[in-house]
């Protein structure tokens, strides 16, 4: 086997002086030019001196164009401020001390104005060379900073409870930042069907929502952890083909379950490249999948602190927040309703001779009683202790007896309790009051409680009534 020596030796071979000057001239300035990272040399003065081709992709000035500009008249003016004062700041610390000149600062995130006019976050970070006499200025290398300012968008909607939606799109927008071209969407699954919640372009969601409706999009299968690849070329289907026609060679998808809606949130992700870098594409989905995971946590603990505030703990049923909730609802679509007011006899004797954790358990059958007793159109609450509400809502092409749904709601609650293995027994004193829907409902509930103490000082056992004058 023949060895090939490489000799390191100087004087056997070219120095790296010699590999230098036999570069071309304009080397050097080529390089910089068509770095992917915009460059920008500002001299002491605060002028620009040069910028490279990168620049024109982040603000749509090219480097000639800006050439002797000041380089603050392109930062936004709510930030001119405390940037120079942060500059200033810097250039001090430097002159102080010579041995940290070289050094780059930490970056500095601001908005820079494009020459369209639109507001372009960035994140910056300089390098001083005024004492070096080839420079004479300080370095700045510009970065886009959408990211940095998508992800705090998203942190501050979960903070502060925003639309779900809203909240996807800007998630959306993340996938779209990165320096790899991906358009994406975030489709929910669930319930049978596939809803298309946000997309990164128009031509995307159209074709997204085509192939939901006729089934196609079922291709995808579920990725909980890592993303699954799919080549376009070997979708044979219309969908297959519309992906094509949008130029996309390669398809990602990465799913994250949601505890909120019992549904499946699918990230896709979409690229003109073939074979891009797998680790790119699937780190961007991977962010979109945690941050749509802290989203959908915080809808979920949203849906159980609203459940806690507008529902019963003992029986599940709504309070009086939830009742009000609602009535609210359905208040254009029923101009009349029955209110009526229960109040459980005989149910302190229950608890007295049994203790609170079996009285609660009879608070519960009555629940179900009372719910079982009623219309799918009807609405049962309980408002504290063992009183209950009940709402009646007439048909839209018919009529209520709120008296029948009275005497039904007592039979059922008189029917026999086993507590302990013994029998025992409550019945319910029930007041009624059939009002306009645009009756306030805690005017409508206290008519309807003055009727029910009617009721009890009768006897109990029965119903009795009230009008709202």
């Amino acid at each position: 086997m023949m060895m090939t020596v490489l000799d390191d030796d100087p004087a056997n071979g070219a120095d790296d002086s010699d590999a230098s000057q036999r570069l071309p001239e304009n080397f050097h300035r080529r390089v910089l030019d068509r770095l992917p990272t915009a460059l920008v040399v500002v001299d002491d003065s605060g002028s620009i001196v040069y910028a490279n081709d990168a620049l024109e992709r982040i603000v749509g000035w090219s480097g000639s164009d800006g050439i002797g500009s000041r380089m603050f008249e392109y930062i936004h003016p709510d930030d001119l401020s405390w940037l120079a004062d942060a500059f200033v700041s810097i250039a001090d610390r430097q002159d102080r001390s010579p041995d940290v000149a070289d050094r780059p600062w930490a970056p500095l995130n601001f908005r820079l104005i494009s020459r369209s006019g639109a507001i372009v976050p960035v994140e910056v970070t300089g390098s001083g060379a005024l004492h070096d006499p080839d420079v004479d200025g300080i370095i700045y290398e510009v970065r886009l900073a959408y990211e940095r300012e998508i992800v705090q968008s998203v942190l501050a909607g979960v903070a502060s409870g925003g639309d779900l939606v809203g909240q996807l799109e800007l998630v959306v927008d993340l996938v779209s930042a990165s320096l790899i071209d991906i358009d994406s969407a975030i489709l929910r699954v669930g319930d049978g069907r596939t809803e298309i919640l946000a997309a990164s372009t128009d031509d995307l969601r159209a074709v997204l929502e085509r192939a939901a409706h006729t089934g196609e999009l079922s291709l995808f299968s579920p990725a909980p952890d890592v993303p699954h690849f799919w080549d376009v070329d070997a979708i044979d289907t219309r969908f297959g083909a519309d992906l094509t026609a949008l130029s996309y060679l390669d398809a990602w998808n990465l799913d994250v379950a949601s505890v909120a809606d019992d549904a499946c949130y699918r990230i896709v992700g979409f690229t003109e490249i073939h074979h891009v870098p797998a680790v790119g594409v699937r780190d961007r989905l991977a962010q979109a999948a945690e941050l749509t995971a802290v989203i959908l946590l915080r809808m979920y603990n949203d849906q159980l602190l609203d459940r806690a505030a507008h529902h019963d703990a003992l029986t599940d049923l709504p309070n009086r927040l939830g009742l009000r909730r609602l009535v609210e609802e359905i208040r254009n679509d029923h101009p009349e309703l029955a209110i009526l007011f229960v109040d459980l006899d005989g149910f302190k004797s229950v608890n007295d001779a049994h203790g609170h954790q079996r009285g609660d358990e009879v608070l519960r059958t009555v629940a179900r009683r009372l719910v079982a007793a009623t219309g799918p159109d009807d609405f049962v609450a309980r408002l504290g202790g063992d009183e209950f509400a009940v709402v009646l809502a007439p048909p839209i092409d018919g009529s209520f007896d709120a008296g029948a749904v009275s005497v039904r709601l007592i039979e059922a609650i008189e029917a026999p309790l086993v507590v302990d293995g013994r029998p025992a027994s409550v019945s319910a004193s029930i007041g009624v009051t059939e009002v306009a829907s645009s009756v306030d409902l805690d005017i409508a509930i206290a008519a309807a409680d003055r009727a029910m103490y009617r009721a009890k000082r009768a006897g109990g056992g029965q119903l009795r009534r009230s009008t709202i004058r």
